[in-house]
């Protein structure tokens, strides 16, 4: 028997392989006896009624419905990283088939993120056309470095930080760094789901990660101190974000925070990239005003961009390349 046309979740569709894809009996004999299969089954349950629901309030008032949830921990808490170990049922990634089949009237599954793996849950929540919304997270420098990577690398389009009443400060964390990712708000929304923005995540365990955006390709090292002798001297902080924008062919925003940011060329191998300008700045209603350029000996390594742990910071930068 062959799979429907529609993809399934890879956990779901092993297990119905196993099976050999049978279309009636319990649950145990189309999916396999075991937690999961259990799982499955309270899934789709809470699924049904919760959708009826949605549909009933649709019906009334037709707005977007999410429903978020609970993660299991992952194996360093062993005791709830298994159905039972974790309110289970709710829309995790390994039950969204249930969900979309039994409640079509909800428009997005959402994590409630408080699990250090955060790429991993914001990829398997990106699955089957699932639209990225973290309604509940950190709000601390690690959950700015979050919100931006939400934005920038998975097209998501929302993040709420957990506790936001204790947290609003124009001066803490989650302010500052806010403050910044506004500023290039409409940049990374024009160019959502082109290929023209993307960010990585990197800290003292990850400290390096690269990317390509156009025909560069962008390292982002973590650096605990900048080399910047003028900058000041910073709060430690254990997780940041690099965020690229691509605004043309040579023509890059760079928002970052404790990283040193390089450049290689990603279609020629033999050639070598410098830096025509670079200038910090920000953006003040749309419009760029720039601040310092950086120039020469300026940036590390002659051809690199730095940036200051006590802040985000935005650079504007123009490459070239050479042999």
């Amino acid at each position: 028997m062959s799979l429907p046309s529609y993809t399934l979740i890879p956990e779901l569709h092993k297990r119905w392989e196993a099976t050999g894809f049978k279309t009636s009996g319990s649950w145990a004999e189309v999916f396999g006896a075991g937690m999961e299969t259990d799982e499955l089954f309270m899934a789709w349950n809470y699924a049904r009624y919760i959708g009826h629901v949605a549909a009933a309030g649709k019906a009334e008032y037709p707005i977007p419905m999410f429903v978020n949830t609970w993660l299991r921990q992952g194996p360093d808490k062993p005791n709830e990283d298994k159905p039972g170990g974790y309110p289970s049922g709710g829309p995790l990634p390994q039950v969204f088939d249930a969900w979309k089949a039994a409640a079509p009237a909800i428009d997005i599954l959402s994590p409630d993120v408080h699990v250090p793996n955060y790429d991993d849950w914001c990829t398997w929540y990106k699955q089957s056309g699932n639209p990225l919304f973290i309604p509940e997270s950190r709000g601390d420098a690690r959950g700015v470095a979050h919100a931006m990577a939400t934005a920038a690398k998975y097209d998501g389009i929302g993040y709420s930080p957990f506790g936001i009443d204790r947290l609003v400060s124009p001066d803490g964390e989650l302010g500052k760094g806010y403050q910044v990712l506004g500023q290039v708000a409409p940049l990374i929304l024009e160019r959502q789901g082109l290929g023209k923005v993307t960010a990585v995540l990197v800290d003292k365990d990850t400290p390096r990660a690269k990317v390509r955006l156009g025909d560069y390709t962008i390292e982002a090292r973590f650096a605990a101190r900048s080399q910047d002798p003028n900058a000041p001297v910073a709060a430690a902080v254990d997780r940041v974000a690099g965020l690229f924008i691509q605004l043309g062919p040579d023509d890059y925003v760079i928002v970052g925070r404790s990283i040193n940011v390089y450049f290689e060329s990603a279609t020629d191998t033999t050639q070598s990239v410098g830096l025509v300008s670079s200038d910090e700045g920000q953006y003040v209603e749309g419009r760029w005003v720039p601040g310092r350029r950086l120039n020469g000996d300026e940036t590390p390594d002659w051809r690199a961009l730095w940036f200051p742990g006590d802040r985000y910071s935005i650079q504007k930068v123009k490459l070239y390349r050479y042999r």
